[in-house]
C-alpha cells in the first residue's frame, strides 16, 4: 500500500522494507522530492499548508481549446465556439474544483486563462470588450461558476447521510 507523506526536510534518507523470500530486507534509499503529486485526478502541492496545484489543470484547459479552435476557428461562428469550450474545456479546468479550498491567486489565475481565451475567440485585447461580449452572449464568470458549483456541492453534501 502506497502511502503520500509531505515532510519539511529535504535530501533525507528514508528506510524501506521489503519482503524477499519470507525475509524482511532493510534497504535505505533517497527520497525523491517533487513539486506536486498527483492523486484521485488532482494536484497536491508541496506547500506548509494544504494546497492544490492548478498549473497542470490550467495547461490542459489551453491545449483543450486549442485543439478545438485550430480546426473550427474560422468555420464556426462565435456561439458554437462558446458552446465548445462550455462542453469540452471548461471540464477540465474546473474538473474537482468544488472540493478544493481555493487562495484569491488561484481563482484569479482560472478566471485569467478564461479571459486569454475568450480575447482569442473574440478577436480582442480589451477587456472591456471581452466584458461586453460575454454578457452579450450570455457567458458567465468563471469565479461566478466556481461559487455555485461549490454551494451545489456544499448543498448535496449537507443532504448525504454518509
Amino acid at each position: 500500500m502506497a502511502k503520500i507523506h509531505f515532510e519539511r526536510f529535504y535530501n533525507t534518507f528514508i528506510q524501506i522494507l521489503a519482503d524477499s523470500a519470507n525475509a524482511t530486507i532493510l534497504k535505505y534509499a533517497k527520497k525523491l522530492w517533487t513539486v506536486s503529486c498527483l492523486y484521485l485526478g488532482i494536484y497536491l502541492a508541496s506547500a506548509r499548508s494544504f494546497k492544490f496545484s492548478f498549473d497542470v489543470a490550467r495547461s490542459k484547459f489551453y491545449r483543450a481549446f486549442n485543439s478545438i479552435f485550430g480546426k473550427v476557428s474560422r468555420l464556426a461562428t462565435e456561439t458554437v465556439i462558446l458552446n465548445l469550450l462550455s462542453s469540452n474545456c471548461l471540464p477540465v479546468l474546473l474538473y474537482c474544483i468544488e472540493a478544493c479550498p481555493l487562495l484569491s491567486r488561484d481563482l484569479n489565475s482560472m478566471s485569467f486563462a478564461v479571459n486569454r481565451v475568450l480575447m482569442k475567440i473574440f478577436c480582442s485585447r480589451s477587456s472591456a470588450v471581452v466584458e461586453e461580449c460575454r454578457t452579450m452572449f450570455g457567458v458567465p464568470s468563471i469565479i461566478d461558476q466556481i461559487h455555485t458549483r461549490m454551494i451545489k456541492f456544499l448543498r448535496k453534501f449537507c443532504e448525504s447521510d454518509n
